[in-house]
């Protein structure tokens, strides 16, 4: 029985385009590429997620109602947040959200890769029977 780890990536604001972590932005292209290099060795589940939908609410850094639901469900569904750098790590820390820091896919993608590939790992070891 193969496992599938689920995978929820947590961004700000998409920048320019409406679905986040676009693959027509920078930071989209270098994240989709990683993923799509990550599904050939692990069985994985990817979704993209924004919390904030303007450049003021980003700038505020506050999670909204709405958003924390949104990511609580996620949680029940069995998905592991990730959250794509401080920014947004820190809002859902003090949202009280259990998510781990990941660097955001512009500034450091060797690292991002490289522990994205650390955590699928332990993923599936704590996942197996």
């Amino acid at each position: 029985m193969s496992i599938i780890v689920k995978l929820l990536f947590v961004g700000g604001q998409p920048k320019g385009e409406d679905e986040p972590f676009s693959s027509k932005t920078h930071s989209g292209k270098i994240l989709r590429r990683i993923v799509k290099e990550l599904k050939y060795l692990y069985e994985i589940e990817v979704g993209y997620y924004d919390i904030w939908r303007s450049a003021e609410e980003e700038r505020r850094g506050i999670l909204l109602p709405a958003e924390r639901s949104v990511l609580l469900q996620n949680l029940k569904e069995g998905k592991h947040l990730i959250a794509l750098g401080h920014h947004v790590h820190r809002a859902l820390q003090k949202a009280a959200i259990p998510v781990d820091y990941f660097p955001h896919p512009a500034r450091d993608s060797k690292r991002l890769r490289e522990m994205l590939e650390a955590d699928i790992a332990v993923s599936i070891f704590q996942q197996s029977p």
